[in-house]
């Protein structure tokens, strides 16, 4: 048909056109994407359920750190030790001031002819005057709030996950302002993929979708869709979030490719 300028009288000869052979279509395990049958639907981004970020609260030098990035630690174990110098002096300090308070609330209630050993017998509204007075209150307050500094010296893992963006080692000085690192839970990840505009009848919440990395383009991984953010972005786009039902050897910010 190449080498005439126009269709004969009658239509074109069929029969001089190459009949197509059944395409086979491997299998979703076995499918490798290309860019042209995944446009409309999209690429994405894989990323962690949550990634929690890991605070001082108290602005000391950092004494031992247990933490390592890309280890793995479970929620409440042991990251940070904080220099606790500071904090057992103050704490011995208000410990002794509070035994000093003591013992002037003690002659106070036995000057109100009230027996030391047997407090209960006391009326509370008198009690609470007596301890008031004899500033027994006031530093009993300042010695727990010493104690809970004491216990902030030991920062803990807020959640499960592996270590990410480690900031501070031995001998720093933590802040309270820029967290000492993050913990990544890897327990769910989720998908961000953006659609067409046109393309959104095609997705609903509740829908399955397709995931085939970038890394494995063997294999293909199934996501439910979560979240469909009603916004369209300036180049007619809609982001859309799905999570992964199985994440094994997947990790936060790899590329994928996205199909329905």
């Amino acid at each position: 048909m190449a080498c005439h300028s126009g269709p004969k009288e009658g239509g074109p000869d069929l029969s001089a056109l190459p009949v197509e052979e059944p395409v086979s279509v491997p299998s979703r395990q076995e499918a490798k994407p290309d860019d042209a049958s995944f446009i409309g639907i999209g690429k994405g981004t894989i990323e962690a359920n949550r990634i929690v970020p890991v605070y001082s609260r108290l602005a000391l030098q950092v004494k031992e750190s247990k933490a390592k990035e890309g280890v793995f630690v479970r929620e409440g174990d042991l990251l940070f030790t904080l220099d606790p110098e500071e904090k057992e002096h103050q704490l011995r300090q208000l410990r002794a001031s509070l035994q000093e308070k003591e013992l002037v609330l003690r002659d106070i209630l036995i000057g109100q002819g009230f027996s030391w050993e047997d407090t209960l017998n006391v009326p509370h509204k008198k009690m609470e005057l007596a301890r008031i007075k004899s500033g027994y209150n006031s530093t009993l307050v300042e010695y727990e709030i010493a104690l809970a500094d004491m216990r902030k010296t030991r920062i803990l893992a807020p959640a499960s996950g592996f270590v990410y963006q480690l900031k501070v080692y031995p001998n720093d000085y933590a802040q309270t302002a820029e967290p000492c690192c993050s913990i990544v839970n890897t327990d769910k990840l989720n998908v961000i993929f953006y659609v067409l505009e046109r393309e959104i009848e095609k997705v609903k919440v509740g829908n399955l979708v397709s995931i085939i990395p970038l890394a494995y383009e063997k294999r293909a991984y199934k996501a439910k869709i979560t979240r469909i953010l009603p916004m369209v972005d300036e180049n007619g786009m809609i982001k859309v979030k799905a999570r992964l039902e199985d994440p094994e050897d997947l990790w936060p910010g790899m590329n994928v490719f996205v199909n329905i």
